[in-house]
């Protein structure tokens, strides 16, 4: 008899338990900038870019006031810097890197119930590994009788550089920050991802580090 009242038990705990799961959808859009450094120190300037993302969300309720989430997401990175024209010779140049990630979140929130609306904030890091990305460099050069013309190479961002890539380090981790609201099964939030990892690993030590600003909007399929 006490076999099977532990039984019951533990079976009516797990049903409790997974009950306070719910998996669903998600799709992001971002804001992505990039810290950066070089040994150079070139004067440059930065232009952020907007980025699409998307994947599967993991939420599991704690309690009234406490949960867990996390999933799997398909993230892009990005930034575009260009130089300033050179006078003496002629020329400009404009490098745009493009980086895709499989990124891990995982997010500790404070959520609050009123009715069928729940508001929720907290905090977290992630892990990105890179899959793929481009480097494009563009070098510009115009004639005294304004003709310009351009000059473009890619390389792989996550080959090394004495293969002809760009050195970018695959692995990238860091700190986030997310906060927003939830309607039954849709949840809107708005957070911010900050890289603690140099991903530069070129031969010149210089600096790279990603960080982004995004809009997600999701549905829980349970």
């Amino acid at each position: 008899m006490k076999r099977i009242v532990l039984l019951l038990s533990v079976t009516l705990f797990s049903v409790a338990a997974f009950s306070q799961l719910s998996i669903g959808l998600q799709g992001t859009g971002s804001i992505t900038d990039a810290k950066i450094k070089t040994v150079a120190d070139l004067n440059y300037k930065k232009k952020m870019k907007a980025m699409p993302g998307g994947g599967v969300v993991v939420q599991y309720q704690v309690n009234k006031h406490f949960a867990v989430r996390s999933g799997i997401n398909y993230a892009q990175q990005g930034v575009t810097i260009t130089t300033p024209f050179d006078d003496a010779s002629h020329t400009q140049v404009k490098l745009e890197s493009k980086l895709h990630y499989v990124q891990v979140p995982l997010n500790f929130l404070y959520t609050v119930p009123l009715s069928r609306i729940q508001f929720y904030a907290g905090a977290g890091g992630y892990i990105n590994y890179g899959v793929d990305g481009v480097m494009t460099a563009t070098l510009s050069y115009t004639m005294p009788d304004g003709h310009q013309t351009s000059t473009v190479e890619k390389s792989d961002s996550f080959k090394k550089e004495e293969d002809g890539g760009s050195g970018f380090k695959e692995t990238d981790w860091g700190i986030g920050g997310l906060a927003g609201v939830r309607f039954g099964k849709v949840f809107v939030n708005a957070g911010y991802q900050l890289s603690l990892s140099n991903i530069d690993g070129g031969q010149e030590k210089g600096e790279y580090r990603n960080r982004s600003l995004q809009l997600t909007v999701g549905y829980f399929l349970r």
